[in-house]
């Protein structure tokens, strides 16, 4: 389960969320899940456009609500459950790919 006072909350759709953003180098990670709950977490990882080992440490761009938002619904579309318990779904998504959702 998503901890509180590490991640945020977000209402879609008329159900609430909580959310997390990791940026690595090459990668953002976002983790989502329903709170209070130990359903499935939806797990999205999108590359980095340009992968520079001297900005490693700068973000990729604001990790927005309505970027999460789109990337819940994405989710739900690709068989997120997240009241299910049946493990997480992890997606895996090229560079640009946040920009055309």
């Amino acid at each position: 389960m998503l901890a509180k006072k590490a991640s945020r909350g977000l209402l879609v759709d008329g159900e609430n969320y909580r959310w997390k953003e990791n940026n690595k180098c090459g990668h953002l990670l976002v983790v989502v899940q329903k709170p209070e709950s130990n359903g499935q977490m939806l797990i999205v990882t999108i590359a980095h456009a340009q992968w520079d080992m001297d900005q490693c440490d700068k973000a990729v761009g604001p990790v927005t609500p309505k970027l999460v938002m789109k990337l819940i619904k994405f989710g739900l579309e690709k068989g997120w459950h997240p009241d299910s318990s049946n493990g997480n779904l992890e997606l895996k998504c090229p560079a640009g790919f946040h920009e055309n959702l």
